[in-house]
């Protein structure tokens, strides 16, 4: 298991995610006919956390971004998520380039 797939894990366990198909290529390697699956920040409610350091939500980070924010740098400077530990990179990554 990576860090990225324990915040799969949590955000699943968190928001009670439906599990996918099948459940434990969560947690296994994943097999030669493709990657592990992951939930994608589009699946989480606007209430999940995203930064746990600074208690940031998806939905404090689509705030931002509808503000102006459509870089990682200008997400930290508005909502101070991932200045901390920097575990929540990722994900605001991936919100930001929507």
């Amino acid at each position: 298991m990576t860090p990225a797939d324990y915040g799969n894990l949590l955000q699943l366990a968190l928001n009670a995610i439906e599990l996918p198909e099948n459940p434990d290529s969560l947690i296994l390697p994943a097999h030669a006919s493709g990657g592990k699956p992951s939930i994608g920040v589009d699946k989480l409610p606007d209430s999940a956390q995203i930064c746990s350091c600074f208690d940031v939500t998806k939905g404090a980070l689509i705030a931002a971004i509808n503000k102006g924010c459509h870089t990682v740098a200008a997400l930290k400077a508005e909502t101070k998520a991932g200045t901390g530990c920097g575990g929540c990179i990722p994900a605001g990554d991936s919100g930001a380039e929507r």
